[in-house]
């Protein structure tokens, strides 16, 4: 099977992301970190780079080929999860993936700006946490250092918000008119928000591990 996660900046799509991906036994494909992790050797990682940081989107074509070469990989024969796609329309004439569900995490803007500024990464080994919102204990083991990203500064947010509710809301309708969005509150702890998920799933059918 085959899911996109979407939903505005720090609703949780890569937390539950990754918990979809151990209940459904499919690797979860994140645009994001993809990019991120390109080789400074490779051709496009300066304008990549520079594109994200600004909070722009990067040139569609370039992630497109990047997603393809990812999933052409023998973990998605039986299927994956798609984070950090089809945000705009023009996305889908690049790479229109066969998805059976779009998996909506809804959140208030005011508190995807508040999880934002206390996001912070691991140098080491670049796992996120969140200085606001989660306890002490469960980022003090970190031996490295935590900093904040580049493309999480208010002006980088505050136009990748922009585009969720202009551009990508207009994707998502097109979506719901088919009946392929599963919509659930990303409010509450991740354990709770995935319990939703998994409520929805089981309506349709879909079978997890």
């Amino acid at each position: 099977m085959i899911f996109v996660m979407m939903g505005p900046q720090a609703c949780g799509k890569g937390t539950q992301g990754r918990m979809l991906s151990a209940a459904l036994g499919i690797p979860l494909v994140t645009n994001g970190e993809l990019l991120r992790n390109l080789s400074d050797t490779h051709p496009y990682k300066k304008l990549i780079s520079s594109q994200m940081n600004k909070g722009e989107l990067v040139d569609q074509k370039f992630v497109a080929q990047i997603i393809k070469d990812r999933i052409s990989k023998p973990d998605c024969a039986n299927g994956y999860i798609l984070d950090g796609w089809m945000r705009k329309d023009i996305d889908l004439d690049y790479f229109y993936p066969p998805l059976d569900y779009v998996i909506l995490i809804t959140l208030p803007r005011e508190e995807s700006l508040k999880r934002i500024s206390g996001r912070r990464v691991c140098d080491l080994d670049g796992k996120t946490v969140n200085i606001l919102t989660q306890d002490p204990e469960e980022f003090e083991y970190c031996d490295g250092h935590l900093s904040q990203r580049p493309d999480d500064n208010e002006n980088a947010v505050n136009r990748r918000l922009d585009i969720f509710y202009t551009d990508t809301m207009h994707v998502i309708n097109q979506f719901k008119a088919k009946n392929k969005v599963i919509e659930v509150s990303g409010l509450g702890t991740p354990e709770e928000v995935f319990s939703r998920i998994e409520e929805q799933l089981v309506k349709k059918g879909v079978p997890l591990q």
